[in-house]
This record gives C-alpha cells, structure tokens and sequence, in this order.
C-alpha cells in the first residue's frame, strides 16, 4: 500500500475537526469582545466621587452617564482638542485654586462650556468662554460683556472670577456638591430641584433623574480626561505668558512687538472686539513655544515703551552649544562666556542639575538659589560660577527687576552685587535706578535714577521685521501710548542740586558713547494708588467677612503694589519667597487680592 495514501485517508476525517475548533474560538473571542466593551462601561460605579462629596447613581442615571462617557471617547477629534487645550491651562488653574481652597476637581471647569438652562435642555456657551460663564454670571460677578470687550473670554480675569464665584456658592449652600450644580445650571433650576436645601452640608448626594444632566455630563467629562491625561502627551510644548503692557494697543500691534503672527494672538484673544484697548487694558493672553518663553519677555519688557540704553541690549551673550550635553536630554547655552541650560517645562533644578552632570548644591551655588526657589521656564542657568564684576559698569533697572535678575543678565555673583550697591538683599528695584555692576557706591552718595522718557512705536520698525514685512499699517500717535492701569496721585518729586547737599558728593553713571538721558537724583517717593474695585464691595464682604487687620509699620519692608490680573502665588513666585509668608507677613484670611493692594512681600 502507498504510505501517501495511508496519510491522506488518516488526515481527512480531522477537516471538520478542525472547522469546528475555529469556529469556536471566533465565536468566544467575538464574545469577549463584546463583554470586554461591556465591562469596560459596566466600570463606572454607582458612587462618584467629587471634592469631599459622593453623588449617587440609579440605574437611570447611571445609564445616562455610560452613554455621555461613550459619546465624548468616541468624538476623538474634538477630545483630542480639549486634552490640548487642558494641558496648557490645567499648570496655570491648579495652583490658584488651590490657593484659594477650591478643590482640584473643579480646574476641568476651566475649558468647559457645557450648560443647563431648563430641566431637560442643555446648550453650549460661546467658543472662547472659560468656566462655563453664563452672561447672568459675568454679571454676578461684576464681569464686563459689552459690545467692547467679554471678560468671560479673557483666561485671566474670568479664572480670579470664577474662583470668588465657587468660593461665594460654597459660602451660600455649604456644599461643594450644590457649588458645582450652580456652576453649571440656572440658579432657579437649582432652587426647583431643592438641591441648596436637601444637599446643605450632605456627603451623598443623590442624582436620581434626568434634571441632573448638567452633573452627570460634567462628570462624564472629568472621567474621561482624567482617564486620558494620564498618558496624553501635547503635540506642541506650550506655555502661557501674560502680556501685561497691552494700554492703548492693537493685538495687531503686540504681536508684531513679539514676534508673533497677528492671526493666532487675535484668536487667543478673542475677549477684545474693538480693534484698540483702552487705557484700563486686561492682561493679554500669549501662548507661544517654551523655548521661546525667555525671548517673548524680552521683546514684552521693550515693547512696555521703555528706553534701554544701547549698551544694555546685548547682554545676555547667547549661543547655543550641543556639545555640551551629556546625553541626559535638555538644551546648552554658552552664556556670557559660561557654560548654562535652558529650563524647560516641568523642570526643577533636581532636573537640571541631573542633565548637566553636576552635584545639586553646586547647581544651586552657581545660580545663588535656595532649594525652595522655583525655575522660570526659558530661564537660562549657569553651570559654573559666575564673575566677580560686570562686562559694563552700570545697569538701568527695569520695572519689578531684582539683583538677581541682573546677576543672571550679566553674568555676575549676587554677593558682589550686594556688595556694590551696599545692600543686605536682594530687591526689586523701581524703573530707572542705576545698579553699579563694577564698582562700590560711595557710602555717602544718594541712590540715582535714570529718568526714561517712553517711545512711540512706529510702522518703520515692522517693515524691517523678517516675519510680519507686509503688516505696515499699525502705529501709534502720541494721544494712543499706553497709561498706567492704576490712576496714581501725582508724586511729589524733588529736585536736589548738588550744592543743596551737605557735603556730599554725587555718583556720576559712567557716559557711554550714546546719548543718555540726564541723571536725577530724586528723593524717596511716596505713591497713593486709588484701589480700583475688580467686584462688588457685597460681594466681597459675603465671601470674605471684613476682618479687622492690624495696623502695622512698613518701612523695613519690601512692598508690591497688586496689578491687574496677578494673584498671591504669582506674587510668590516672582519674589521667590512662599505663600505662607505672604499670609504671615500681612494678616490673610484668604488668597483674595484686590488691584492697588500693598502687599508686604519680605524683609528689606
């Protein structure tokens, strides 16, 4: 017999053997499949957690919310969109709310715009707006919505006001559950549900009926993104900047003084409907790549109609070095003839002492940092230590600018500085005070002031601009330069001749080839700003009380006058020092700040 057929006669009866077998594991691996999809909705509980409460699901409502979170997972497109835009506003919200009290949950409110106006119908807010604010709330909540601007749409106002608005709910319904209802819903929806009375000071809370919806699509919301920004990585390292130098301006015009293209700053801004702001301008929001982060408050610093002198403007000395990386990742500069990395997003002096190869105190010592200090990102930082004196022999401070921002410009140790300058710390320095960089000052000579007369942005300086040559049409005429926000009472300035001093010899700033304004010596300034009122004195009072605050000497200390749109962690870190010492220092009872308060900020 043929051993060929012997084989094939044995290995036919096994073909519906096998036909079987597959068509069993496609149909179990069909249905897991399905139990797989099934399970992973079935996932959701019946209890869902929020700040310190726990709404409640039924069968109902729970189904609701499976087919919301479904609904949102499959428009990938659009969820995409929302994990970019939160990846840029959530660094910017938490540490506020926090500051505040508010608890993290609610910083997903801050690109949410989903909202309830009856029982059964939920309808979507202007593009643009931030933190589901209705006009009826802008209104509450002294918001400006005119045929001029939309406070709602600008990121910074509309973040201090929503946070005055959950802190006054949470004051009124003793519930950070019902707060989050009237963030979202109308305040009569929430007074028919009788939510403000059944929730008052519960745990668990009920969510039993369609009526809820505004609750349960937010959360649905908030599952997914906290599912996905787990493992979402932007496509684009973004960071926000606050342009806070926009009085009497285009946005046509800030973007060409940043080096930005119109289209994209006019988008990001689209609070502003007339064409030029007024003299009481909002902070402008600017998002622009990380790297460029150092180099946009740059050109914001000159674009502020403020007159450098020439000398000043090339420093620091950039160029880039790879070379210098050890294969640990991050950015190399040489500055000022030193070897520096750029601080990127996320990046602690952990990190940037990790690339650079070299020990975490030396990192600190070369940078004269402490532990607690927070990197700027886009800050350039020295990787070994810095010189005794300066390339030039003096420096004219900016406005807000401290020693150490100059040790840093310049490339030169802060005890030095300290040293010439014959102070104890480092400061902030008022606009225009000349800063020795090589030299100690007399120990009798008055301190100097440079006093800078402000510019006039004309349309010749964007035609020779590379990026934006064709937008020749911006100008500004002498009646449209930016003014302060604040109305000051005029100072009181004082002329001091020499011989007027007993006996005391004048510094004189050493003459550069360029055509410098006069030196003034001018004594100490004492400036009144009228507190602007941001919101309601009710409503202030309501959520905060009016606690008695000590009066108190301020003489021995350093002092910030709050501007528009800056918060006490804002403060902080501009200051390098804690929040908690902001507390200490001026009697808080909360992070609320007001334009035009004085803020003892340290120790002089």
């Amino acid at each position: 017999m043929d051993l060929r057929a012997f084989l094939i006669n044995q290995i036919e009866p096994l073909k519906p053997l096998k036909v079987f077998i597959c068509l069993f594991v496609f149909c179990v691996s069909f249905s897991s499949f399905k139990s797989n999809r099934q399970v992973q909705l079935s996932q959701i509980s019946y209890e869902v957690n929020f700040a310190d409460v726990v709404f409640q699901v039924n069968d109902a409502t729970k189904f609701l919310l499976e087919k919301e979170v479904e609904k949102l997972k499959n428009d990938k497109v659009e969820m995409k969109r929302q994990f970019e835009l939160l990846s840029l506003f959530l660094p910017e919200v938490s540490p506020v709310l926090k500051n505040a009290g508010v608890p993290e949950d609610f910083r997903y409110l801050v690109i949410y715009n989903k909202y309830q106006s009856e029982t059964n119908q939920s309808s979507l807010l202007d593009h643009g707006v931030f933190w589901c604010l209705t006009e009826d709330l802008a209104a509450d909540l002294d918001l400006h919505v005119n045929n001029k601007i939309d406070e709602r749409k600008n990121f910074f106002v509309a973040t201090d006001a929503a946070v005055i608005g959950l802190r006054r709910n949470n004051v009124l319904y003793n519930n950070w559950g019902t707060t989050l209802f009237a963030a979202l819903a109308q305040r009569d929806l929430v007074n028919l549900l009788g939510v403000n009375k059944d929730w008052n000071n519960k745990k668990y809370l009920p969510l039993d009926g369609p009526a809820y919806s505004a609750v349960i699509q937010f959360l649905a919301f908030k599952m997914v993104v906290e599912e996905a920004m787990a493992s979402f990585k932007p496509s684009e390292d973004k960071v926000i900047y606050s342009y806070p130098y926009g009085n009497g301006k285009t946005l046509s015009s800030i973007a060409a003084d940043l080096r930005l293209e119109p289209t994209e700053v006019i988008e990001q801004n689209s609070w502003l409907k007339e064409e030029r702001m007024g003299e009481d301008a909002l902070p402008v929001l600017i998002i622009v790549d990380a790297e460029r982060y150092n180099d946009i408050r740059v050109l914001a610093e000159i674009s502020s109609n403020r007159d450098f002198h020439k000398e000043e403007k090339g420093f620091p000395i950039l160029t880039e070095e790879p070379s210098l990386a050890k294969e640990r990742g991050g950015q190399f500069f040489r500055i000022n003839g030193k070897r520096g990395v750029k601080a990127d997003f996320c990046d602690s002096y952990v990190d940037l002492a990790y690339k650079a190869k070299i020990s975490e105190k030396s990192f600190l010592e070369y940078n004269d940092m402490q532990e607690a200090d927070v990197v700027s990102i886009g800050q350039i930082y020295y990787l070994e230590e810095k010189n005794n004196k300066g390339p030039i022999s003096t420096h004219i401070s900016r406005e807000g600018e401290s020693l150490w921002d100059i040790g840093m410009l310049y490339g030169v140790k802060l005890e030095e500085l300290l040293k010439f300058n014959r102070l104890e710390t480092s400061e902030v320095f008022q606009r225009g005070r000349v800063v020795y960089l090589q030299d100690k000052r007399e120990k009798k000579a008055p301190v100097e002031y440079v006093e800078i007369e402000d510019l006039v942005v004309t349309t010749g300086k964007l035609k020779k601009d590379p990026i934006l040559g064709s937008y020749t049409s911006f100008s500004f005429s002498e009646e449209h330069k930016p003014k302060r926000a604040i109305e000051l009472e005029e100072p009181v300035t004082e002329e001091v001749m020499e011989e007027d001093l007993p006996k005391v010899k004048v510094a004189k700033v050493e003459e550069p080839k360029e055509v410098r304004q006069p030196l003034t010596v001018r004594k100490e300034v004492v400036v009144k700003p009228v507190v602007a009122n941001s919101y309601s004195e009710n409503l202030k009072k309501q959520v905060l009380g009016t606690p008695e605050v000590e009066k108190k000497e301020i003489d021995d200390f350093v002092i910030h006058t709050v501007r528009k749109g800056e918060t006490l962690y804002r403060i902080s870190v501009n200051y390098r020092v804690s929040v908690k010492q902001l507390y200490r220092l001026n009697s808080l009872t909360s992070t609320i700040i007001e334009i035009g308060d004085r803020i003892k900020v340290k120790p002089i």
